[in-house]
């Protein structure tokens, strides 16, 4: 498998996908998170970006 590289557009971001169910978090060297789409699950998630510098 060919290794690939993406270049860095702002180092201070997170990759972010809002499903109907789940809302999954990635952030640069650590493993994806999922929070439920609940409102207290949403502010569960703008917590871990802070935290993470997102």
């Amino acid at each position: 498998m060919k290794n690939s590289s993406i270049t860095k557009i702002n180092h201070n971001s997170a990759g972010i996908d809002i499903g109907t169910e789940y809302i999954f978090i990635g952030v640069e060297n650590k493993t994806v998170v999922s929070f439920p789409t609940f409102t207290h699950s949403y502010i569960k998630a703008i917590e871990y970006l802070k935290e993470n510098n997102n």
